[in-house]
């Protein structure tokens, strides 16, 4: 399987090998090279720049956090919408943007694919990529199609909500929360804590939209697992999860928020996150492909 910088030196590579003119001064090696090295230099820089924005969310997310008291006001989930210099903040629901079917395929594909999966406490998780495709199709064909195409309408969803025309998918997770907690040999900690408070961009400074589209019914399929956004050191806005509803925010410090502990059963979400940079574009290399060949 190719690590991330076997990946990127693979498509560097390819790049200079579509870049060349055969009328060039040096050879196609010595020019590959110098290809490839520049653009090390190049993701290196990147890469030093994001720790540090990191670590500046971090502390932002950390501050907010111990702003909002343990106990707060609890409303019920209201739209809104800020300006964010020339893109817009805020949150968004849309009911059955996936219709019912959908939802129940997938959270059925989804739940036998995470058989024999290593799970934290009551919380296991699938990337959205292509061995995880291969997963869902194996247990009910087609799952991982239909995943990819909820992901491109959520894209093309917040994109016009937000006032952001380009946008790039820059990850995906299906993760089913669940009480009681599942033992036995693939349980790696059976006391984490998953509720915690947090900001999408303090995890990764890349993202600037999430968006999550939910696969089970708080009351039928689970109880507990409310979405839940701290607006304020005092408020809770709250979100009951359904089947093929979708929730779409800004990734920043105005959306703060956590799934609250599922009690009983199981909630099963598709979270996605998008970003302006194209630069920070998903690149799946989970089966040793290269991205550069394709």
């Amino acid at each position: 399987m190719f690590s991330q910088l076997e990946a990127l030196i693979a498509n560097l590579e390819a790049e200079a090998r579509a870049a060349y003119d055969d009328g060039n001064a040096v050879s196609l090696a010595s020019f590959v090279d110098s290809f490839v090295a520049r653009g090390l230099e190049e993701a290196t820089r990147r890469a030093v720049e994001a720790k540090a924005e990191h670590q500046v969310w971090q502390a932002a997310q950390a501050e907010l956090i111990a702003e909002c008291a343990d106990e707060g006001t609890e409303r019920e989930f209201q739209a809104l919408t800020t300006e964010c210099g020339e893109l817009r903040c805020g949150r968004v629901v849309e009911r059955n943007f996936a219709s019912p079917d959908d939802a129940a395929r997938l959270r059925g594909a989804a739940d036998a694919a995470m058989d024999g999966l290593y799970h934290q406490g009551g919380s296991t998780s699938m990337a959205l990529d292509a061995a995880t495709g291969l997963r869902l199709d194996d247990a009910v064909p087609g799952t991982f199609d239909l995943a990819t195409t909820i992901l491109e309408r959520a894209r093309d969803f917040v994109s016009s909500h937000f006032g952001a025309p380009r946008i790039y998918a820059a990850g995906g997770l299906i993760t089913r929360l669940e009480a009681p907690p599942r033992q036995g040999p693939f349980q790696l900690n059976a006391s984490h804590v998953y509720w915690k408070p947090h900001v999408d961009k303090a995890n990764i400074a890349a993202y600037d939209y999430s968006a999550l589209v939910y696969l089970s019914t708080h009351a039928r399929d689970f109880q507990g697992g409310a979405l839940e956004f701290f607006d304020g050191p005092n408020t809770r806005t709250l979100v009951h999860p359904e089947a093929g509803m979708l929730i779409a925010f800004s990734s920043g410090l105005d959306n703060l928020h956590r799934a609250r502990r599922v009690t009983l059963g199981s909630r099963f979400v598709l979270a996605l996150w998008f970003t302006l940079d194209p630069a920070h574009t998903f690149v799946d290399t989970s089966l040793g492909l290269n991205p550069g060949s394709r």
